[in-house]
């Protein structure tokens, strides 16, 4: 869970925030975008419109809190590309700081919160250094780490809390399967 010092991956189911009273998920706000929501899970709160794209055909794709709580990595397509951004929380409308240049999604966290995981365009994994230790995040280049081709659908990698392995769920290889067509199989029967 968020927050007990473990990396995460990127969030499509929702996510529970370190306070462990506030739950974030995603939910379509009208025809086109989706949103993220926060709502305490205890009490009887309406959910809250947390993050939302600000572009009218925009989503949020994926999210993830950071695990010391201070801040929400997100993907969305705002902007016509995939693209990857941080925002402090709880003050999410604060600012915003884009976090992927050249197109990016499914961000993750190391389990300290000083790296964030993103995955690129090119289908490579990329840490990008991160210090939210102020009010402004401090964030150095994306630096390569491996290519994950095949990936599967959804949550697909998790790191380790100290950043230095990878738990990846991949789609096995494509290749050709051969197939076998048996004409005239009632008479081979009889036989």
């Amino acid at each position: 869970m968020p927050g007990d010092g473990k990396a995460q991956p990127s969030a499509l189911a929702p996510a529970l925030l370190k306070d462990g009273k506030t739950l974030l998920y995603l939910r379509q706000t009208d025809s086109f975008g989706i949103s993220t929501y926060s709502v305490p899970i205890t009490g009887s709160s309406k959910p809250v419109k947390l993050i939302a794209p600000t572009s009218a055909k925009g989503s949020i794709l994926n999210f993830q809190p950071s695990p010391d709580g201070r801040w929400i990595a997100y993907s969305s397509n705002e902007s016509g590309r995939n693209e990857v951004y941080v925002v402090p929380y709880p003050d999410v409308t604060a600012s915003k700081w884009q976090i992927s240049s050249n197109g990016a999604q499914a961000p993750g966290w190391r389990g300290d919160s000083k790296e964030l995981y993103i995955f690129s365009l090119d289908q490579r994994l990329y840490a990008v250094p991160f210090d939210g230790s102020g009010s402004q995040p401090r964030i150095g280049g994306p630096q390569p780490l491996f290519a994950i081709p095949n990936t599967a659908f959804n949550v697909f990698y998790n790191a380790a809390p100290d950043g230095k392995r990878f738990l990846v769920n991949r789609t096995p290889e494509q290749g050709s399967t051969p197939i076998s067509l048996l004409i005239n199989w009632p008479e081979d029967l009889r036989k």
